[in-house]
Formats: structure tokens, C-alpha cells, sequence
């Protein structure tokens, strides 16, 4: 049986390299795949052979990867804790428009 993956990274490429080493995975064993990520993200993810879908509300580029990482609790709230429902929209919203069996984050 086949399903329908939706994975999602945000951060950097050295979030995205797993996450694409598992889409891989998937992919040998029949499996379809959409990776949602950041818009800079989109040619990695293409040349690796698969669909993507850019982020819509969350945010992307440096303001999706806030440069003073010197309090990690200012930092944790930055990158995940206050675009956590902007991250979840742009999911659900993905969810809505493509049948979706399975997603998962790697980050």
C-alpha cells in the first residue's frame, strides 16, 4: 500500500538533509511525497526529486532564523514558540489541498 507524505522542515539545509535522507527512504519503499519548507529550500528539494510546497504564513528566511542565539529561551521563542500557529495554518492548509496520509517535522 501507498501513501501520501507530506514533510515538513523549517531552518536550515542541515534540517532539511534528514529530513530529505528520509524522504528518500519512503519514496524507494512506494511512497509519495510533498516537502512544504522554506522558498530558498526549493531547488534542493526539487533536484532531489520531489514536489514543494513553500511555507505561506510562517515565517522564511532570516525571519524564519533569528541571528542572536545567545538566550536560548529569547531564541525558542523566536523560531518555534511564536510562529507555532503560522507553521500549523500553512500545514493544515496543505492538508486541505492535497490528500495527506501522513506528515511528519524534522527539524
Amino acid at each position: 500500500m501507498s501513501y501520501n507524505f507530506l514533510l515538513a522542515s523549517w531552518g536550515t539545509l542541515g534540517n532539511l538533509s534528514p529530513l530529505l535522507t528520509a524522504a528518500r527512504r519512503l519514496h524507494r519503499n512506494g511512497h509519495h511525497i510533498r516537502v512544504m519548507a522554506d522558498p530558498a529550500m526549493r531547488a534542493e528539494v526539487e533536484a532531489s526529486g520531489f514536489a514543494f510546497v513553500a511555507w505561506r504564513r510562517a515565517p522564511t528566511g532570516k525571519a524564519a532564523d533569528p541571528v542572536d542565539v545567545s538566550d536560548v529561551k529569547d531564541f525558542l521563542r523566536q523560531a518555534v514558540f511564536d510562529p507555532a500557529a503560522l507553521y500549523a495554518a500553512d500545514v493544515r492548509d496543505e492538508i486541505g489541498r492535497m490528500p495527506t496520509d501522513c506528515g511528519f517535522h524534522g527539524s
